[in-house]
């Protein structure tokens, strides 16, 4: 997963992000309830959204900030959806 949402983030120049994370939290998406939003909340949470803040060492995720959050459901759930699938053809 780490790998494909690194490939994912470059082929979208950065709009793909499995660290946005805090930003999703603070605008009350994520499991968290929303904060507060102003643009200056908004900047201090920035420090921990970029795939710079985080890399795979091994089979170790290093992250830059413990305050780095990974959400890999985007693509996990495209993933698991393509596992099923092959699972189901391969039944016939």
């Amino acid at each position: 997963m780490f790998h494909k949402s690194a490939e994912v983030h470059k082929e979208t120049g950065g709009a793909f992000d499995i660290t946005v994370g805090p930003l999703v939290n603070a605008w009350g998406f994520g499991f968290t309830a929303s904060s507060a939003t102003d643009s200056a909340a908004i900047d201090s949470l920035l420090q921990y959204v970029g795939m710079d803040k985080v890399k795979l060492s091994g089979k170790r995720i290093i992250k830059t900030f413990p305050q780095v959050m990974l959400d890999f459901n985007a693509i996990a759930q495209g993933y698991s959806v393509d596992l099923v699938s092959e699972y189901s053809k391969g039944l016939g």
